[in-house]
């Protein structure tokens, strides 16, 4: 990152001690100290990235250069790299985007934001990947990947987008303050740089939410919105395993597929479908993860949540029970006939839970012990006892309600110039690329409102 350079308009509020970071340019001039950035955005994450983007590509467009008003944009972030949770995004892969739109994988207020949250703005997305950033995307199992399966392609893209177009950044900082100074934002903050007030004319916040604080995102900047009187809904930890009043040990280690059900005092809120992987703390699972977003609330407020696991859905169960006490097959042991059915590891563990011995015949078995076989391939029932928490958690739930926003432009209503993207407002969504989806649709909407903004003062 040698073409870094450190921020022209950052003025440091104590000395520090610290040496600079070979990859950040020496300390602006004395009388260069006193400018002020065009904008300044918070956050070098997926939402961060998109709105820098849009920002800096409409200031070229407008003006047909590289530089000059309204262009000098800041990008803050706590981490030493950019992309620190989009790098890992899908175990490494990056679900980029959903292949289709679909309003029902949505939550909170994200029916308020129908020009952001559309088909047609999913392929907006998808030509700006494709026709501007030079990453082609590939469709599997109703989800787009970047062609090379690598999550790097996409913060690289990006990164070097922005870079390319003239952004500064300030990276190993976190903000610690905001306050607004008549028209300008005053930011405050420590890190590599030293403790620095840096003023911004307009500023994004794409802090994200709660979730994987060791990648940055760790709500403090829901305490920033706080202090500029922006409300903020309780959040909650969504797509994530879910910890269980009992496991049982003998399926800790085993995976496999099944249906899974939730259950909130004894009415059923969700059911979806994949592979299980059952371990020492209870649940977790693609299928589990997204089961956890019904329930996070409930669970937070302390109610009555069991979840229901089912190895033979349907019509398999009857299927299955008629193949295994059939007398028309060989009588084998319970084992063998078991294994016919569901992985040997998933069959040694329901025979331990039956006390049955697993060499003995099939045909043999106590009618009772037959029903209790079928009753854990059919409904493993477990009481909730919590979810796995932000430190695992995909995504957060929660946040800046869109009452607090213009839902077009993404700017905060109570404060002028001021905007917002990602999973900090109150909209989140199913696995499958739809909360990467709203991140980089509301951040390249705040980015090109941002701009609209200072070109119309630069105009006037």
């Amino acid at each position: 990152m040698s073409s870094d350079r450190r921020p022209e308009g950052a003025k440091k509020r104590q000395r520090s001690v610290r040496p600079e970071p070979a990859d950040l340019k020496s300390a602006p001039a004395a009388a260069d100290l006193q400018s002020v950035y065009d904008a300044a955005v918070l956050g070098a994450g997926a939402s961060g990235l998109a709105a820098s983007y849009s920002y800096l590509r409409r200031c070229i467009e407008g003006r047909g250069e590289r530089s000059g008003p309204g262009k000098k944009l800041l990008i803050i972030d706590s981490n030493g790299a950019p992309g620190k949770k989009l790098s890992v995004t899908g175990n490494g892969r990056c679900n980029l985007l959903p292949e289709s739109f679909d309003a029902k994988n949505y939550f909170g207020d994200a029916a308020a934001y129908p020009r952001l949250l559309s088909p047609g703005r999913l392929e907006q997305c998808v030509r700006v990947f494709e026709h501007e950033l030079g990453v082609p995307l590939v469709a599997e199992d109703g989800r787009l990947y970047p062609l090379s399966n690598r999550a790097e392609s996409v913060v690289t893209a990006l990164y070097s987008a922005v870079r390319a177009m003239g952004a500064f950044f300030c990276l190993g900082s976190r903000v610690v303050g905001i306050s607004k100074h008549g028209d300008d934002y005053e930011l405050l903050t420590e890190g590599e740089n030293g403790a620095l007030s840096i003023k911004a004319r307009s500023v994004i916040f794409a802090f994200g939410g709660r979730s994987y604080p060791e990648k940055g995102s760790d709500g403090s900047g829901f305490g920033l919105l706080g202090d500029l009187g922006v409300r903020v809904t309780p959040t909650y930890p969504s797509l994530t395993a879910v910890e269980v009043e009992k496991p049982i040990k003998a399926m800790d280690g085993v995976r496999a597929k099944a249906a899974v059900s939730a259950y909130v005092s004894g009415e059923k809120v969700c059911g979806f479908s994949g592979e299980v992987q059952f371990t020492s703390y209870g649940l977790s699972g693609v299928c589990v993860m997204q089961l956890s977003r019904y329930i996070t609330r409930s669970v937070t407020e302390g109610r009555s949540v069991t979840v229901k696991v089912c190895l033979l859905p349907g019509d398999c169960a009857e299927k299955a029970r008629n193949i295994l006490f059939s007398e028309n097959l060989p009588d084998v042991s319970v084992v063998d006939r078991l294994t016919g059915l569901v992985p040997k590891k998933t069959a040694v563990s329901f025979i331990k839970l039956a006390g049955i011995d697993p060499d003995a015949r099939i045909l043999s078995l106590p009618e009772g012990k037959k029903e209790l076989l079928m009753k854990y391939m059919t409904g493993l029932e477990y009481l909730v006892k919590d979810l796995r928490g932000y430190d695992y958690a995909q995504i957060t739930a929660g946040g800046v309600p869109v009452s607090e926003v213009d839902a077009s432009t993404m700017e905060l209503k109570r404060l002028g110039n001021c905007y917002i993207c990602g999973e900090a407002c109150n909209v989140d969504a199913l696995c499958g690329g739809n909360n990467l989806f709203w991140a980089f649709s509301s951040g390249f909407a705040a980015g090109e409102a941002a701009y609209e903004a200072r070109r119309g003062l630069h105009s006037s």
